[in-house]
């Protein structure tokens, strides 16, 4: 991905972030509908990840999945996340949300919230505590996740 293409998803995910800090919704979004709908995709993510199901990983997440530091450098993508699960280099043993929140405008869904994680990293035991960004978009009627963003709270 060219630094203009990062630039541009950048400055949408925060163009779209501060249009839903301000309140405006879409008639989806006052239905509930699509944010369970975007919740349990959420879900599923987090649930394949601790199963290691690489089949649900994948068609979870779109082809031009990222993953962004804490300066908004890309630290990863769908094929590096995959290829760790693969080779058994990353597992998760524990996953569990908290504080929840959706916003939804058009094809577009942001998920924020609070999560702890535990797993290994090339064997190296981790637990971690963060915050977190997703965004996520509907392609051919199925909300896929596309980026990532997490901010450490507390790291062990």
């Amino acid at each position: 991905m060219t630094t203009r293409m990062l630039a541009l998803r950048l400055f949408v995910l925060v163009f779209t972030c501060a249009q839903f800090s301000f309140g405006q919704m879409t008639k989806e979004t006052a239905s509930g509908t699509e944010e369970k709908r975007v919740l349990n995709v959420n879900r599923l993510f987090n649930e394949a990840g601790i199963r290691n199901d690489i089949d649900t990983l994948d068609r979870l997440m779109a082809a031009n999945y990222r993953t962004l530091g804490i300066h908004g450098e890309v630290t990863g993508t769908k094929q590096s996340f995959l290829s760790l699960m693969k080779a058994g280099r990353m597992t998760f043993t524990f996953h569990k949300d908290r504080t929840l929140r959706v916003k939804i405008k058009g094809t577009t869904a942001v998920v924020t919230g609070e999560s702890t994680t535990r797993g290994t990293v090339e064997g190296r035991p981790f637990n971690l505590r963060y915050r977190f960004s997703d965004v996520y978009e509907k392609h051919d009627g199925q909300w896929q996740i596309v980026l990532s963003r997490l901010t450490a709270i507390i790291l062990q």
